[in-house]
């Protein structure tokens, strides 16, 4: 799989084995066909974990990378490191691993799986130690961390995929902490799958990499992660650069300013832009219709803040004497403020601000930002938002052509 991966150095350390990253290693590329037939009674001790046994097997001239005819329990095809992997024998695991001419990247057929190799097995069945062992083998074989096997539903997954699928969280932290680097694939699996079980530091580890994931797997767990009260997962969400980032924004920008949470209204904003501040006394007297005191309180402010107000405004809804002096007879300059707040608009249902936007800033909107803001308001079903938005993207439409 061209794949990178660490070795591991490891020490004891109150009888728990600690693994310390060295150098990276390019995988190993295992030879497939092995034809050496591995007798049931070796096999059955590596299941059991009888490391004793399988010495002595070795000694007497067995081959280490012998494999199984398919009898009794046993299926076709495994090797010992394979057997004990799947059933977590870690001493037996740990006894092999030392060989010299140990293969760790042989490929497995079993009912459930194809193509696994023993790291697989042991990400999937939930055996840590086993992986982590596997992790640290400092052999002329070097551990392929990439292998994609195909399970009986037709998945291709990873082993740290495999790991995330069956929920074995510490070892889809050991894996993605000994890959060089995640692919986009591996990452956007492991993202969902934590995202729906809530293993919030496993979405943190995902986000620390800054992979450039698209908004479309970023966007449902951060409104989760929100909900959950998770801000510090919001925060790492909302530093990550992908494509249409600021409707993700506005998303949690509505979410704070519903619950009248000023701080975090502020921190939010400022992700659209550094310069953007937020005076709290006339966002609220907007919110509360309070014309007369918010144009008192709009002569005192500078732009920077009165662009502030009007996203937060966007989202809350104010009256339509209020929206005319916020966005028409007082307009933004900072594109990322009217596009922001169209979208605000859009999905809130904000039909009192929708119109002044969309006159006002109606040749320098785009296309996409007039699509995406009609396909939002399209998704929450808000008809009278989206019949506005069609008829500005069909004026759009003739423009172009003219």
């Amino acid at each position: 799989m061209g794949r990178t991966s660490r070795g591991y150095n490891r020490r004891k350390r109150n009888t728990r084995v600690e693994f310390i990253p060295t150098m990276s290693k390019i995988p190993c590329s295992c030879p497939r066909n092995l034809k050496e037939l591995l007798p049931y009674a070796p096999c059955e001790a590596a299941i059991h974990g009888l490391r004793k046994e399988v010495r002595s097997y070795l000694n007497d001239g067995g081959d280490v990378n012998a494999v199984t005819l398919e009898e009794k329990d046993v299926p076709e095809g495994l090797t010992l490191l394979a057997a004990a992997c799947i059933h977590g024998q870690y001493e037996v695991v740990e006894f092999l691993a030392t060989l010299p001419s140990i293969h760790l990247n042989t490929r497995h057929h079993l009912e459930y799986v194809r193509e696994c190799t023993p790291l697989w097995l042991a990400a999937y069945h939930g055996h840590e130690e086993c992986v982590r062992i596997l992790l640290s083998s400092n052999t002329k074989c070097h551990i392929n961390l990439g292998n994609v096997a195909v399970t009986k539903e037709g998945e291709h997954l990873t082993p740290v995929m495999a790991a995330a699928k069956k929920r074995h969280w510490g070892i889809v932290e050991a894996i993605s902490n000994s890959l060089a680097s995640l692919s986009h694939l591996e990452a956007a699996f492991i993202m969902e799958e934590a995202g729906k079980n809530c293993q919030w530091d496993s979405v943190k580890s995902i986000l620390n990499k800054n992979l450039m994931l698209s908004a479309d797997i970023y966007s449902p767990f951060l409104i989760k992660a929100y909900e959950d009260s998770e801000w510090d997962v919001v925060c790492r969400f909302l530093k990550q650069n992908f494509r249409h980032k600021n409707d993700s924004v506005c998303e949690i920008l509505s979410k704070t300013v519903e619950a009248r949470d000023w701080d975090r209204v502020q921190h939010v904003i400022s992700v659209l832009d550094n310069d953007l501040k937020l005076d709290v006394e006339m966002v609220e007297a907007a919110l509360a219709e309070k014309c007369s005191d918010m144009k008192a309180l709009m002569k005192k402010l500078d732009n920077e803040t009165l662009d502030g107000v009007r996203l937060a405004v966007a989202a809350g809804g104010t009256s339509d004497e209020a929206a005319y002096h916020l966005y028409y007879s007082n307009v933004s300059n900072r594109k990322c403020v009217w596009e922001s707040c169209l979208y605000l608009a859009a999905m809130n249902d904000r039909l009192e601000i929708l119109p002044h936007i969309l006159y006002y800033h109606r040749k320098a909107l785009t296309y996409s930002i007039l699509s995406r803001a009609r396909r939002r308001a399209a998704k929450d079903k808000l008809q009278d938002a989206e019949a506005i938005l069609e008829v500005a993207l069909k004026e759009k439409a003739k423009y172009f052509c003219t």
